[in-house]
């Protein structure tokens, strides 16, 4: 990129001493730790037409790709992240009936509070939920709180369909909760290897109704949570919906805490 000036003379610096006729202090040289004085520039030229064309395209380039960071930024934010206020809407009592009534559960049936979840997981927000947010509420909360599990499994995650077989194939085999907790606490992909490594970790890998379930590769539960998915209008996971309140995205814990609060006081009341 040719530069913005081009100077066609030396300049000459000097110090304020200088300038005033005084010599300059011993052990400084002119221009140092006082402030410098250009005493005469020479005729400075303008670029070449070229040159500020490339300076101008350059510079519409910058600002484009800018806006294209901030709009995809925001886009993001808005589907994975998630707030309160208008991002939170209330479901049918008709529709939370049809959510709470299948699927299997982590907790009490009657617990004050039930949340139910549409996840993937190979989605990284889910996983944080599972890892991180779940255990915290269920510390805090107890027997006060139950989780509904629907599978999402997204296109874009190769093993994630696999893994929601797994995990329901567990549930088969009467450990829905230890594989569903296995799985947000592995590292890495989930592939093959590493879901057999799971399976016989919890000590369902010889269970023949585990295997029974294993060897059927289209699940008609997760199958079924798909259709039900795509009938509420799903777009992306984690969807949580909190005694009806669903969340778009995933706030933070402490956002979701005080859902859960406020849903178990007027549970109360």
């Amino acid at each position: 990129m040719a530069h913005f000036w081009e100077v066609s003379h030396h300049m000459v610096v000097r110090s304020p001493r200088q300038v005033r006729g005084e010599q300059p202090q011993p052990g400084f040289s002119a221009g140092c730790c006082n402030r410098p004085f250009i005493e005469e520039v020479s005729a400075v030229t303008q670029p070449p037409r070229s040159s500020l064309r490339d300076v101008i395209l350059t510079g519409l380039m910058v600002i484009a790709v800018s806006c294209a960071v901030v709009v995809t930024y925001s886009v993001w934010q808005a589907r994975n992240r998630g707030v309160t206020g208008d991002a939170t809407i209330e479901v049918s009592r008709r529709r939370w009936s049809q959510l709470t009534a299948r699927g299997q559960r982590i907790g009490k049936a009657d617990a004050a509070v039930q949340v139910v979840e549409f996840t993937d997981f190979e989605c990284p927000f889910c996983k944080q939920f599972h890892a991180d947010y779940w255990p915290q509420l269920v510390s805090k909360y107890g027997a006060n709180l139950s989780l509904r599990v629907h599978h999402y499994p997204l296109p874009a995650h190769p093993h994630a369909y696999s893994a929601a077989r797994a995990v329901e194939c567990a549930g088969a085999a009467g450990k829905f909760e230890e594989m569903f907790v296995a799985l947000g606490q592995a590292e890495g992909a989930l592939n093959d290897s590493v879901l057999a490594a799971l399976q016989a970790s919890i000590g369902v890998a010889e269970d023949h109704r585990f295997v029974d379930c294993w060897a059927t590769t289209t699940n008609s539960s997760i199958e079924a949570d798909r259709r039900l998915a795509t009938d509420i209008g799903l777009t992306g996971t984690p969807t949580l919906i909190i005694n009806g309140t669903r969340l778009r995205g995933l706030p933070s814990y402490v956002v979701i805490d005080s859902i859960v609060a406020t849903k178990l006081a007027e549970v109360r009341q």
